[in-house]
Formats: structure tokens, C-alpha cells, sequence
């Protein structure tokens, strides 16, 4: 189980460097919302991050809590809609998901 003060030390980094917190995962949930943002039951402990890349297009980034540093990033154009977000954004959860079973 990840702890408050590394979930509030990760928002702090990556606020810092111009990310916003859009989602929380948490296999354990410590709290109904961490800073505004509701958490959602997961297998595993993460943070999804997102900043704008380019015009028209966003950042994701889904960072792993507990163990070693890790991310994943994907790209969503401002044209996709919510099911086409929600597939890519699904599809690196299965990744993360895959990656923490492992043990990496």
C-alpha cells in the first residue's frame, strides 16, 4: 500500500514541472479524493498526470506509486472523444497492471 506522504510528494514533482493530477488509482484507498481528485479502486497504486504537449494535442502519464520510478506516457489529440480516451488511457493501465504483476 502506497502511503499519503509519497502520494503528496509525487504531486508536488510533478506539479512543479506543469502537470495537473486527473486521476488517482488505489488498491488500498486511503481517502474518498486526494487533492480534489476522486480515487478510483485499481490494482494497483498510480497517479495519472496530464500537461499539454503541442496545440491540439495532451499528455497522459501514468505514474506507478511504491517500488522503483515508472511511467508510462501516451498522446491524445483534442479530437478524440471520451471512448476513444478512455481505450488508450485503459490500455496502459493493462501495461502498468502487467508490469507491477511482474515485479518491476
Amino acid at each position: 500500500m502506497t502511503d499519503r506522504a509519497e502520494i503528496v510528494g509525487t504531486i508536488a514533482q510533478y506539479s512543479k514541472h506543469g502537470w495537473s493530477l486527473r486521476r488517482v488509482l488505489l488498491s488500498t484507498p486511503i481517502d474518498d479524493s486526494i487533492d480534489g481528485v476522486a480515487v478510483e479502486n485499481s490494482s494497483f497504486d498510480g497517479l495519472w498526470f496530464t500537461r499539454v504537449s503541442s496545440p491540439g494535442t495532451e499528455t497522459w502519464e501514468l505514474r506507478r506509486l511504491g517500488g522503483s520510478p515508472y511511467a508510462l506516457v501516451t498522446v491524445i489529440s483534442d479530437d478524440d472523444d471520451d471512448i476513444v480516451r478512455n481505450e488508450a488511457l485503459g490500455e496502459l493501465e493493462k501495461k502498468m497492471l502487467s508490469t507491477v504483476r511482474r515485479g518491476n
